[in-house]
């Protein structure tokens, strides 16, 4: 055991230990790391910790889906609806893997009553990793837009019935609709 004589040593020794459990919890609660775009289905299956409970629909098969990627998609090219599976995870942040020809290319985030401060970690954390954000408005919400030299992101924010926000964060690699325009 320690013993600590000096009360300025053990106020610095509980400011060390206070800033570290405040950088543990930022990293504890990251925002996801970017996917590996083009892996297939069931590589993705294969990653999915073993007691997740996930579904695999395509969208014609759930019309009440809604993800603004694949609105978007569908809106340049309706002849890919049969091409796209989304394999959905129930948890929070529920998770959206999305398939284009068996190929991952878009992942989906929603995180439902997100505490203010938890918003801003990943706010700064979506700024450090991707830089400064392009704001707008996507259907009168609020959304941002990052990107990088290999992924963009789309954040919009949802103000939720008590005193948190509905987060949707959509992750795809910068050449999707390039891809899309070659098959």
């Amino acid at each position: 055991m320690i013993i600590i004589k000096s009360r300025p040593l053990f106020y610095t020794l509980c400011l060390l230990l206070m800033s570290c459990g405040i950088r543990f919890f930022l990293y504890s609660n990251p925002i996801p790391p970017d996917p590996e775009w083009r892996i297939s289905r069931k590589i993705v299956t294969e990653r999915l910790p073993a007691d997740s409970e996930h579904e695999i629909f395509t969208p014609s098969q759930k019309p009440e889906y809604k993800n603004r990627i694949i609105n978007h998609l569908l809106s340049i090219d309706e002849s890919i609806n049969g091409r796209i599976i989304v394999l959905s995870t129930g948890a929070n942040p529920r998770q959206d893997y999305v398939f284009l020809d068996d190929s991952l290319c878009i992942v989906m985030y929603e995180w439902e009553n997100l505490p203010q401060s938890t918003l801003d970690i990943m706010l700064g954390e979506l700024g450090h990793r991707y830089g400064l954000p392009q704001t707008g408005e996507d259907n009168s919400l609020p959304s941002l837009s990052y990107r990088d030299t290999r992924s963009c992101v789309l954040l919009i924010k949802r103000p939720s019935g008590s005193k948190g926000t509905d987060v949707r964060l959509y992750l795809y690699p910068r050449n999707l609709f390039y891809y899309l325009l070659q098959h």
